[in-house]
């Protein structure tokens, strides 16, 4: 069972900004949504599209997992994998999915909306 939600950065618990370094830690869970999963030698990525149906992510990360055994993962997003020119316009709005990749178990895990908000510098 994938779980919904906005992603968002864990520092600020605020949105993502255009040209700026992120960490975003997550904990993946059970089907039950409330056990953290034991991700241990897992390969989890973050893709992040305008849809859901489009067919190239703008931005594709793979999670370092922190804490295996309690299911926390963290992705780190820097001001390039982030810049205005792959995320133009005013605050820029789309799609994110986090995936298990692993040959032969690949599943969605979590999805939902995102905000990559821009400020007068970027």
């Amino acid at each position: 069972m994938a779980l919904t939600g906005d992603l968002v950065d864990a520092t600020s618990g605020d949105t993502l900004y255009i040209g700026a370094d992120h960490s975003v830690p997550m904990t993946i869970y059970q089907a039950d949504g409330v056990t953290p999963q034991n991700i241990s030698g897992w390969t989890i990525v973050l893709d992040i599209r305008r849809k859901d149906t489009s067919s190239a992510a703008l931005l594709s990360s793979t999670a370092a997992i922190t804490t295996a055994a309690s299911g926390i993962c963290t992705f780190t997003l820097s001001a390039t994998d982030l810049s205005a020119s792959i995320f133009t316009g005013d605050d820029w709005r789309g799609r994110y999915s986090v995936w298990r990749t692993d040959s032969g178990s690949k599943q969605p895990l979590r999805s939902g909306d995102v905000t990559i908000k821009r400020t007068t510098r970027t």
